[in-house]
Formats: C-alpha cells, structure tokens, sequence
C-alpha cells in the first residue's frame, strides 16, 4: 500500500540528517582516510571492546529466598505469582491452587452471563493483586450483575466500558482513518488503541487532525523522538548525510544478514553496504565510540550494543520503508546515482551475539499449566 506523504520538504535536519560543519579543528575518525573532499572513508573496523551488562533475574526467574525450597508443580504462573505478590512459594502455591480449582465454576458463570446479558457482560479474566482471583467484567452494576450468577466470594466484579462487539464497531470506524499514520493497534473492553509511527508534533502538522480531539473509546500512543541526536557534532564533519526511515518503528520482524563479508562502509563521506547507499531506522544515530570510531548505535536503546561502520555485522535484514522521490533525490544528490535500501538496526556480529548470550531467560520450569486455560 502506498503510504500518503507527510512532508512536501526535506529539510537536512528532520530525517535526513546532513554535515553542515566545519572539520576545522576536529580530530578524524580513528582508521578513516579522510578524502580530499574532506570527508572520510572508511571500509573496515574491528569490533568494539564490550562486557554485556549484567542481567539480574527477575519475575519468575528470581532466585528463592533462603528455605525456600521449589517443587517439580511450581510452574512458572505459580513463581511469577510470588514475586509479584511478595509472599512465600508455599502460599503462592496454594493460592493459585485455588484460582485453578475455581476455573470450572467460573467459566460456567461466564457462560450464563454472557447469554443472558450480552449487552452488559464484557468479559472473564484474572486479577493477580492484590490476590489471585476470577474477574468478571459488566459494562453496568456489575457487583449486582455479578451476584444475579454466583455467590462465590472469591469471585470479583468490576466494570469495563466496551462489549467485544462494541469494540469491534469502533474499530471499525476508526482504523481505515489512522491506518496510514498508525503501525499497530489494538481492540478490548477498554475500546481501541492506535500505536502512531509518527510523533504528535507530526500529527498535528497534518491540517485533518490540527484540532482534533480522540472520542471516548479510542486513544492514540504517540513515539517520543529520543535525546541523542541523529549526528554527534563529532562525527557530522565527516558523512554528507544520513539517510533515516520517516517512520517510528512498531513491532519489527528482522530478517539476519549472515554473510560473513557484510558490514557497513563509508564512502567519501556516504554509507554503503556493497554497492547500495543504507537508509537507517529512524531511532539511529550516529557518533564517535570510546576508541574514536565512527559507529551506529540505537539512541532509543543504549543497552544494545553499537556497531561500527566496517566491522562485520548482522541484522537489519527483512524491514524497509516505500522512499519517496523527494527523498531518493536528496540521497543521491549528495552520493551519486545509486540504489538506496533499507537496513534496520544492524548489529556488531561479535558483540550482538555476546549481548543475547547474556540475557536468554533460563530454561522455564515444567508443571501445570496456567489458570487461563
């Protein structure tokens, strides 16, 4: 689907990051050739030193306090459970137990409200807090809905604002008028909720939604450009310009690059990967490491390791973004007539496998399964 442009200019600062600084004064790059343009090129690099920050477990994998002993049964519902709630396993253990052994009854309840309200049941769920507990959802007087069907009193009430069918409504309504500024959304007893790929300094750039307010039921979560910039001031004298996807990205299915000469390069001052000028994920950015490399890091993540430009990596595959002329010829104005695609994210090969290494989840315990079932 072609997606309608926001922007009718480019300018160098917003995604297309260009140098307009003076490499006066200015060390270069550690191992780039600086050309006589005055810009760099650099074609290899190793990896970065890197220690992987220590992961301390958590939840379900926190460690148990001293005579705490776990049982074969003690699923990972049931150690999640006690660390949320902060009580021993043993009476973690009983008190979902409990929740299990009422599951039956509840579902039976749910079965009779819902056909005989389905305009004002909503829905079955868990409470985990302040105790483990059946929830049952009614849109109105739900305390007194609920008892009409049960007087179990561990069973609670509560009251949620949408049928699953009202939802749907909404849904229907609202995605087809978001869908080209939104990159995911969701639909509940809550109502809906549109994930924006745009900020909302850019939605309200657009003249439809300049004053518009989101009706009861639907609500918009808008990205936050993060601090770093783009370009490092130490880095920007070196690139002509970095080319940057428009959109935030939502939930992104990456596809590895495995081949073992992949990297990034810089070119006279443009970044490649073989023949082809990189357009980067909007969160980029680019700076100087420790040792003085020119680097690409996620400035919305700076637990992950950072890849320099030259060095093998991985990654970035399997995501790209339709580019507009606009933005195609302000790439090549600066870098030549070449293809432009898109990397997402590439990764340091040596550390990005250090850094996953390091935080994989033990093994999850076997036993029984989860009360929801």
């Amino acid at each position: 689907m072609r997606r309608p442009a926001l922007f009718s200019i480019l300018p160098c600062s917003v995604l297309l990051a260009c140098s307009t600084v003076s490499r006066s004064g200015i060390a270069p790059p550690t191992g780039a050739k600086i050309e006589p343009s005055g810009y760099a090129t650099i074609l290899k690099a190793p990896p970065a030193p890197y220690d992987p920050p220590p992961r301390t477990p958590t939840g379900w994998e926190a460690p148990l306090p001293p005579g705490e002993t776990r049982l074969a049964t003690d699923d990972v519902e049931i150690l999640q459970y006690r660390w949320d709630r902060g009580i021993s396993l043993a009476l973690a253990r009983a008190e979902i137990a409990q929740l299990r052994a009422d599951g039956p009854e509840a579902r039976a309840v749910e079965a009779r409200a819902k056909a005989a309200e389905p305009d004002n049941f909503v829905q079955l769920g868990i409470l985990r807090l302040p105790v483990a507990a059946w929830k049952f959802a009614f849109k109105r007087n739900p305390e007194e809905s609920l008892r009409r069907y049960t007087s179990n009193p561990r069973f609670v009430a509560d009251r949620l604002p949408y049928t699953a069918q009202e939802a749907d409504r909404l849904w229907a309504q609202w995605w087809p008028r978001f869908e080209p500024y939104a990159t995911y959304g969701g639909k509940g007893a809550g109502g809906i909720t549109l994930g924006m790929k745009i900020s909302e300094e850019e939605f309200r750039a657009l003249p439809q939604f300049r004053d518009f307010v989101p009706p009861p039921g639907v609500k918009l979560e808008f990205p936050n450009e993060p601090d770093l910039p783009r370009m490092a001031s130490d880095a920007a004298p070196f690139v002509r310009i970095l080319p940057q996807q428009r959109y935030f990205p939502g939930i992104i299915l990456v596809r590895a690059i495995r081949h073992k000469e992949a990297r990034i390069t810089l070119r006279d001052g443009c970044l490649f990967f073989g023949d082809a000028l990189v357009r980067l994920n909007r969160t980029a950015g680019l700076f100087r490491d420790a040792q003085g490399y020119l680097a690409i890091r996620d400035r919305a993540d700076l637990a992950q390791p950072h890849v320099r430009i030259g060095e093998p990596m991985e990654g970035g595959g399997g995501y790209s973004e339709e580019i507009s002329e606009a933005d195609r010829a302000a790439i090549t104005s600066r870098c030549g007539n070449h293809p432009v695609i898109d990397l997402y994210s590439p990764k340091s090969k040596a550390n990005w496998r250090k850094f996953l290494r390091s935080q994989n989840p033990v093994a999850q315990p076997a036993g029984g399964g989860y009360a929801s079932r």
